[in-house]
């Protein structure tokens, strides 16, 4: 969509669309450099991901880009603890958290359950990068927690695996 069709979703008052659509087309970043966030966090949002909890949201950030957001509704989200410090290529870092929300970095690409799903193959290289970034938590003293398809993200272009929505625990 042009700069001017995502000002007129704006001005139409469809402020979520307009997000998306900006987005998607990948020239839309200035339009939303100017747009108040949504009041979540420095974040607006663009579209849910995933209902709960936590659900999880495509976001766009001032200081991040695209950005993953985590909600807890109505509850507290597990505390941040060594995650805040943790960084490897193949893991998507957190940014920023509060009490009820975390962000991590959005990284561009497909599930390795999607890709799975219309007959890609696991190569030995992707088992390998996934295994690394399995054991670098691991030396950490973290955990992934919930290791599926669906949390493995093999990025566009083919520059590797990085694993998401990884929580703190016992290795």
């Amino acid at each position: 969509m042009s700069l001017d069709g995502i000002r007129a979703l704006l001005q139409a008052g469809r402020q979520k669309a307009a997000v998306r659509a900006a987005l998607a087309s990948g020239q839309g970043e200035v339009a939303l450099a100017h747009l108040p966030p949504d009041g979540l966090h420095g974040c607006v949002l663009a579209e849910r991901l995933r209902f709960g909890p936590p659900e999880t949201w495509l976001g766009w950030s001032r200081i991040w880009g695209r950005v993953a957001l985590k909600l807890w509704i109505d509850a507290k989200a597990p505390a941040p603890g060594r995650r805040v410090s943790f960084r490897h290529p193949g893991v998507a870092p957190l940014l920023d958290w509060g009490e009820t929300w975390r962000t991590y970095a959005w990284i561009e690409g497909e599930t390795l359950a999607a890709a799975l799903h219309r007959g890609e193959i696991l190569t030995e290289a992707m088992v390998d990068e996934i295994g690394a970034a399995i054991g670098s938590l691991h030396r950490a003293g973290l955990c992934h927690g919930d290791l599926t398809p669906a949390n493995v993200i093999l990025r566009s272009g083919g520059r590797g695996v990085v694993l998401i929505d990884w929580a703190e625990g016992t290795p």
